[in-house]
């Protein structure tokens, strides 16, 4: 059947999310991933999980948030590229599927505890 534009499918997903920040000391956070890109780790050395909270979603259980959570490769891709600070820059990788469930905070949200949907 002749078709007037070409019609393509969703085969797969390559989830990234771009990242980019002006190195704070003390902050643990940009001190893991400086160190991933210093010590130039590779594999699972460099793979961190990313839990995503819904804050607008309730969960299940008393005071919980619904959440999605997946493993990220962590891609360092620039450093040191402004003047009045040091930055750092990459891209989170997939490496994995998303997994579905609930979390739980007694710090306002600064960590959290998951738990997977069964």
């Amino acid at each position: 059947m002749d078709e007037d534009a070409a019609i393509e499918d969703v085969v797969g997903y390559a989830e990234s999310i771009s990242y980019a920040f002006d190195e704070e000391m003390g902050n643990t956070v940009h001190a893991d991933i400086a160190n991933i890109a210093d010590e130039e780790q590779l594999g699972e050395d460099a793979v961190r999980e990313i839990i995503v909270v819904f804050l607008d979603q309730e969960g299940e259980t008393s005071g919980s948030k619904r959440a999605v959570k997946r493993s990220y490769a962590v891609i360092p891709n620039g450093e040191g590229d402004k003047v009045e600070a040091y930055t750092r820059a990459g891209d989170f990788k997939c490496q994995g599927p998303q997994v579905f469930g609930e979390v739980t905070s007694t710090d306002d949200w600064k960590t959290v505890t998951f738990t997977a949907d069964t």
